[in-house]
């Protein structure tokens, strides 16, 4: 539903709306699953509320893992006796 509006000339919606779908977007793994377009023009309404007023909340999106982090426990206990140069490298670049 949302990828068909923003399919549209015009779409209508809240700055939050829009900041959390881009944020959304920003995390998909397949570009498939990206609801929103390239943007090219935004007429918005009370721009002086939105920023300045509502900057002060950030849009974060959070939850719980889908992954189990038992394997960060597991490799937390092994990186300490892996040796430089002999089980890996570091590239740095300059």
């Amino acid at each position: 539903q949302r990828k068909e509006a923003y399919a549209c000339d015009i779409t209508y919606g809240t700055n939050n709306e829009f900041g959390f779908d881009y944020l959304r977007d920003n995390m998909v793994t397949d570009v498939v699953q990206m609801v929103q377009r390239p943007l090219n023009y935004a007429i918005v309404d009370e721009v002086d509320s939105i920023l300045i007023d509502e900057a002060r909340t950030p849009l974060i999106i959070s939850g719980p893992g889908q992954r189990s982090t038992d394997n960060y426990y597991k490799l937390a206990k092994i990186v300490p006796h892996l040796i430089k140069d002999e089980d890996y490298v570091i590239d740095e670049k300059q």
